[in-house]
């Protein structure tokens, strides 16, 4: 193996995050790919920004009203992948999503630039808007309402936080192996880590 990987999954996340954002500014460290299940029982998968991560799990922000958050509310089960292959690594990991207290929410919300907040109003995901005149007319609407004065936060808008439950850590090589790392969340709460290698394909 490349070297002694540490015993909590996060800790590698982490050194692994950064190594992305210090060496490759070109590429969104933070981009990752969301596969839930939906009512209907097929996967989908879509790419969301990751916000914040922590010990308990990884949090982005969505509206409540959209495909993912349905499918959320169907099945918690879901997984992330984020794909750096710029750097032969991929971090896979498998959790349980569940909506973050409002006060996360809260904050983060008014956090963000006033653009985002009037666009979180404006914005209903997956809906079909009839024409980009509808939607102009919607947010000037927003604009108006709230000049000159905080902009609140919907109801519908606010976070997900996914508690891992497997994280498996691929590093590739120009051979045809791949390394990894997994941990396995036992009953005590604590990591269970195995090192491999797996053909690549």
């Amino acid at each position: 193996m490349e070297e002694n990987y540490p015993d909590n999954p996060m800790q590698l996340f982490q050194s692994w995050f950064y190594h992305i954002k210090d060496n490759y500014p070109q590429v969104e460290a933070n981009a990752m790919s969301l596969i839930t299940t939906q009512p209907d029982n097929y996967p989908r998968c879509r790419v969301v920004l990751l916000k914040y991560y922590n010990w308990e799990g990884f949090t982005f922000f969505t509206n409540y009203t959209s495909d993912k958050a349905k499918a959320i509310l169907h099945n918690q089960k879901v997984s992330l992948l984020f794909n750096w292959s710029i750097a032969n690594r991929e971090v896979h990991v498998y959790g349980i999503a569940q909506r973050v207290p409002e006060i996360i929410s809260e904050n983060y919300f008014q956090s963000r630039p006033r653009a985002s907040q009037i666009g979180a109003w404006v914005s209903n995901q997956s809906e079909v808007i009839s024409s980009r005149a509808t939607l102009e007319r919607i947010q000037d609407y927003y604009e108006a309402h709230f000049a000159d004065k905080l902009v609140t936060r919907p109801d519908h808008w606010g976070g997900f936080i996914v508690k891992p439950q497997q994280i498996k850590f691929k590093l590739y090589s120009e051979n045809a192996l791949s390394e990894c790392i997994s941990y396995n969340l036992t009953e005590n709460y604590d990591w269970e880590k195995s090192e491999n290698f797996e053909i690549n394909g």
